[in-house]
């Protein structure tokens, strides 16, 4: 190959654009870190650790914090999608009123995100003895029965439960209640799995299966009076005079049932 033949010209062509591309990857390489930063607010759920035996946290909790952070505009985004917790230490926890700091240094960020602020620096929480307590249970109904149908009784399964919870709480409930059973529209007896209403931090430890609530529904029973019935007589062919001729009754039964009795219906009175 002699030079300025033309395969000579297409290498060094080639090995020019080859240089050019690598400049410019270094080029790239170089200047990504110095792209310019960003910053971005997110909220890092709290999670609470577990106070010493005997002990709970009473009253509202804090659900979050807000952290501000910089870095580049990729890895804010991958953090910010990433499942963040901060893990509240309680190890150390006694009876009363605590103050926790925030420990910036144990938010867990990548070490190429930088921590610019973090709200609230503290959590003020109410530490209480745990107690334990055995209630009876109600079942809450909502809505109303098809017409002419009543809740006659309910029946729980099972009838009581243990509870555990902050002393100031738990020593002031009498029973708990179910989730609201829904009977609108219902005219028979019904069996249905349920959960129990229960207050914020207070739980249940005894029985851990299913509660159930059995609903009795049956048709309203009325009394009915009803005046001027003339009265007959059977099982005879003579002559007869009934007094007084005219008698009231008052009958008890379904509603459905009275409400459709009337002399025009076909009510009659007799005397054998």
């Amino acid at each position: 190959m002699t030079p300025g033949s033309p395969s000579t010209v297409f290498s060094f062509k080639a090995l020019v654009y080859a240089l050019a591309l690598a400049g410019l990857a270094a080029a790239a390489f170089l200047l990504w870190p110095r792209a310019p930063l960003e910053q971005m607010e997110i909220f890092v759920p709290v999670e609470y650790g577990k106070p010493p035996a005997g002990l709970t946290v009473a009253g509202p909790r804090l659900k979050g914090l807000e952290v501000k952070i910089q870095g580049r505009a990729h890895r804010l985004r991958a953090v910010a999608e990433s499942p963040l917790r901060y893990l509240l230490d309680l190890s150390g926890a006694v009876s009363g009123r605590m103050v926790v700091q925030i420990d910036p240094d144990t938010i867990p960020l990548p070490e190429d995100i930088s921590l610019i602020r973090v709200q609230p620096a503290m959590v003020i929480l109410q530490v209480e003895k745990e107690i334990t307590r055995h209630v009876p249970v109600r079942v809450r109904l909502s809505g109303k029965t098809k017409p002419g149908y009543v809740v006659s009784g309910t029946a729980p399964r099972p009838e009581a439960v243990f509870l555990r919870g902050p002393e100031s709480l738990l020593s002031s409930i009498e029973e708990v209640s179910t989730k609201p059973v829904d009977i609108d529209g219902m005219s028979d007896t019904f069996k249905r799995e349920i959960a129990l209403d229960l207050p914020r931090d207070v739980t249940v430890i005894y029985p851990s299966g299913i509660l159930r609530a059995e609903v009795f529904i049956e048709e309203r029973t009325v009394v009915r009076v009803f005046s001027g019935l003339t009265v007959g007589a059977r099982g005879t062919e003579e002559r007869y005079i009934v007094t007084p001729p005219t008698i009231s009754v008052t009958l008890k039964g379904p509603a459905r049932t009275l409400d459709r009795l009337s002399p025009e219906n076909g009510l009659e009175i007799f005397v054998a």
